[in-house]
């Protein structure tokens, strides 16, 4: 890295690191309310990564096991031993997932903003971020203070 890149990196590094504290005694100024509400902002935002690297890994590291499990399993077929095709197999599937993160990435950054004020894309964002089980246990609470 050059010494520009470097002073660049450093300068942003520390602009970034001043905003986060700024917002960090922001949120201590909040009211109990509103900081239970910014830290379910986080949550919902963390779940959402985690099924997006969930899926996007997926596709190198579940489908060969899931593949040789499978046919054990249900057929007997020990796929190591049959096949001589399998190293290359597990190869080439290794190389069409590697391809297939950054392509998948692009795709949902062009077509996401397209989807994103249908009403199947909101529900299915919901689910996945957890509004539904935390609507679900807010009525619960609800529920259970007029026991």
């Amino acid at each position: 890295m050059s010494k520009v890149d470097t002073e660049a990196m450093r300068r942003y590094e520390r602009t970034r690191d001043d905003l986060v504290a700024r917002l960090l005694d922001l949120e201590g100024l909040l009211e109990d309310e509103a900081r239970a509400s910014v830290a379910h902002a986080r949550l919902r935002l963390e779940r959402a990564r985690t099924v997006q690297w969930a899926l996007l890994t997926g596709q190198l590291v579940w489908w060969i096991p899931l593949a040789i499990v499978a046919f054990k399993g249900l057929l007997g077929v020990d796929l190591y031993t049959v096949s001589a095709f399998m190293p290359t197999f597990m190869a080439i599937n290794l190389a069409v997932g590697v391809v297939f993160i950054p392509v998948a990435l692009l795709s949902a950054r062009v077509i996401g903003p397209l989807l994103a004020d249908t009403r199947f894309s909101r529900s299915l964002i919901d689910a996945i971020t957890g509004r539904d089980l935390a609507e679900a246990q807010a009525m619960a609470k609800r529920i259970g203070s007029f026991q």
